[in-house]
């Protein structure tokens, strides 16, 4: 498989920032349902665990496609997803205190 990746200055050039920002909000609520995914499966939720994994398999193709188009994608990506793991884990936290 050939993968040809943009020269540098052209994704610099391609980058569009309301699309990286778009993917900044999208994939930090993606994360956070993924992170959901994780406390749902260890309550044995197994319809809501159906429905997220359902969820999140179909957005990664979204993932995929931004990717593809510019790798500098990434960084929001990863940025949005990280957030939405921070927010999700924090807020589980103040729901349930670890004693």
């Amino acid at each position: 498989m050939n993968i040809d990746l943009l020269p540098f200055g052209e994704a610099v050039q391609q980058f569009n920032f309301l699309v990286a920002a778009g993917l900044f909000v999208f994939y930090l609520f993606v994360e956070m349902l993924d992170s959901s995914l994780t406390f749902s499966l260890t309550q044995h939720k197994s319809i809501r665990s159906a429905l997220v994994t359902f969820i999140l398999y179909t957005t990664l193709a979204v993932e995929v496609a931004a990717i593809v188009s510019n790798y500098l994608y990434v960084l929001p990506v990863a940025l949005g997803a990280a957030l939405g793991s921070f927010i999700v884990v924090e807020h589980e936290k103040k729901k349930r205190p670890i004693k």
